[in-house]
């Protein structure tokens, strides 16, 4: 299976997860998420189609793919999709303010910085030596 297969099918596992579990228990996607980390760090040279496919996973799945962009971004805190949830989250402000969409976009942007207050949610980032690479 291609590399940018298998990230979708781990994606659509992390939602199907975070379905069948509690959306407020977090570490449902872990799973899924850390081996969409792993599947991104063993392809450096898909980074491109990589940046492409999580700004595509906002389009398509947005509030649903809040958690999973969050997570993964966090460790990779690529500017393509950070810039590309900038503006995803400006044309929100715009077409109403304070929707969901608008929070959900803030929530990915959140997760860029060192200091996220949801790191406690993931046994993987409350950890001590979490590997968060760029």
């Amino acid at each position: 299976m291609d590399a940018i297969e298998q990230f979708w099918t781990l994606c659509d596992e992390a939602i199907d997860a975070a379905k069948r579990g509690n959306w407020l228990n977090a570490a449902d996607i872990e799973p899924a998420c850390l081996q969409l980390l792993q599947l991104v760090r063993s392809n450096p040279e898909r980074r491109q189609d990589f940046e492409q496919a999580f700004c595509e996973l906002w389009s398509r799945q947005m509030v649903l793919a809040t958690d999973i962009l969050s997570f993964c971004m966090h460790a990779l805190r690529w500017p393509v999709v950070r810039d590309f949830m900038h503006e995803e989250r400006q044309a929100a402000l715009a077409a109403k303010p304070y929707d969901s969409l608008f929070i959900h976009a803030e929530a990915v942007l959140e997760s860029f910085k060192d200091n996220w207050e949801l790191t406690d949610l993931y046994p993987y980032y409350d950890r001590p030596a979490a590997n968060l690479s760029p």
